[in-house]
């Protein structure tokens, strides 16, 4: 049975023991338990099959009559907007389990479904061309675009896919149900300690004189050979005012204060050091006054954990995008009158003096994302360059990496320290095992 009435003359809300109908948000959950216990106990080429069976063929078999039941309700009621929920979340029912094994080759397989030629063919039956217009619908919703982030590798997709951590960290965040938080989650973290691993592989293999030709190393950002010379400029301010010493001195000094005092000395803080002159100015003139405004009814308060918080969340959101969409003017005129490293630094600065902001960052560096990549990588690079020089900058000061700056006067045999910026290598270290390794890739 493909379509047409229920089974046994049921109605689309069939009475419960009382004599009431059962609610459709009800009936949902046999559809969600019906996946959840399939993809535990069965492999993914029989799961996948099951899924198109149902989703897409819309068939009614023996083992899936009762989920076919309520699928079947929905599409009587007309209920695309629950339609739409119910096959998202199955999708991240899925998404979720395969991922934990790692196999990719499923996930792509069930995101690839949607693309399935005969989801725009012609069908004479009501309900499977609703079905059918309803999937269209979905393949080319938001909610897909992020789907296809599980399945998209960055070499091969747009240039916004190079960046899938920071998308999918703000799925992990503002995800429609819980499979899909934990799935970008998961994955997020994944591509991160991959890109750190990467990143001092390459540092490492770059400098050595033991590099074979027949291995290829392989640079993980967009920035080619400028990457080793911007290690070099992050990783060599050393000494007593360093940015992680520096964010303690501020912490320390900051205790007890009124919050207005620790406004002020926000200030002051993110621009110590800060060598661009029109740099410092456009924060002098632009972000002063946003933090003087910001919760003046606290001002005479003590500084708490949550004030501390929430300041530098918004300030965050004043440096990058304040609306959660298009972005802010300070982050146009930063960009446009300074060194992206500069702000790359800032930003920095404030998860260093409050760890739990950092998620927030990844949040507004994806929605910036989210804005620009309707257009060219060419068109994009001043933005795309100033993501890298982030994921850098954050990449050398994360806890399981260890970067160093060693002067080294050269090899004679060599010549290897021929110019002055040459005098000095990059040595990094692993502290402790990083979650995925070579061999797991």
């Amino acid at each position: 049975m493909t379509s047409g009435a229920l089974p046994n003359g049921q109605q689309p809300d069939s009475p419960n023991l009382d004599g009431q109908p059962t609610p459709l948000y009800k009936n949902e959950e046999i559809i969600y338990s019906y996946f959840l216990a399939l993809v535990a106990t069965t492999s993914p080429e029989i799961v996948t099959i099951e899924f198109k069976t149902l989703f897409i063929e819309f068939v009614n078999t023996d083992k899936n009559t009762d989920a076919w039941n309520v699928l079947f309700r929905i599409i009587y009621a007309e209920d695309e907007d629950k339609f739409h929920k119910i096959l998202n979340r199955c999708c991240y029912i899925l998404v979720n389990n395969w991922q934990s094994s790692r196999n990719n080759a499923a996930i792509q397989d069930l995101i690839q479904m949607f693309q399935d030629k005969t989801i725009g063919s012609y069908t004479a039956s009501m309900s499977l061309h609703r079905l059918r217009t309803w999937l269209g619908n979905f393949s080319n919703s938001d909610d897909y675009k992020a789907l296809e982030l599980f399945a998209s590798r960055s070499e091969d997709g747009p240039w916004s896919h190079r960046y899938s951590s920071y998308l999918l960290a703000h799925q992990s965040v503002f995800g429609k149900s819980k499979e899909q938080k934990e799935a970008a989650k998961a994955l997020s973290r994944q591509l991160k300690e991959r890109f750190k691993f990467d990143l001092a592989m390459y540092t490492a293999r770059s400098q050595s004189q033991l590099v074979s030709a027949e291995v290829p190393n392989k640079n993980p950002t967009g920035l080619g050979n400028d990457v080793l010379r911007l290690i070099k400029t992050v990783v060599a301010k050393r000494g007593p005012y360093n940015y992680l010493n520096l964010a303690n001195i501020f912490i320390n000094q900051t205790q007890g204060v009124t919050y207005k005092s620790f406004k002020i000395a926000l200030k002051k803080y993110l621009i110590f050091s800060v060598e661009h002159q029109t740099f410092v100015d456009t924060i002098n003139n632009k972000l002063s006054h946003k933090l003087l405004e910001l919760g003046k009814n606290h001002d005479s308060e003590i500084l708490s954990p949550i004030l501390l918080e929430n300041t530098c969340k918004k300030t965050i959101d004043f440096l990058t995008t304040e609306t959660g969409k298009e972005p802010s003017l300070l982050f146009i005129l930063l960009l446009a009158n300074g060194n992206p490293m500069t702000l790359a630094i800032v930003l920095l600065k404030l998860v260093l003096i409050c760890k739990s902001c950092s998620p927030h960052l990844e949040a507004c560096l994806a929605n910036l994302i989210r804005y620009y990549e309707e257009q060219s990588q060419t068109e994009c690079k001043w933005l795309i360059n100033f993501l890298e020089v982030v994921r850098i900058t954050f990449a050398i000061y994360a806890d399981n990496v260890e970067y160093n700056v060693v002067r080294w006067d050269g090899d004679s045999t060599t010549g290897f320290a021929d110019s002055e910026n040459e005098r000095y290598r990059i040595f990094s270290s692993v502290k402790r095992p990083i979650a995925e390794t070579e061999e797991e890739r």
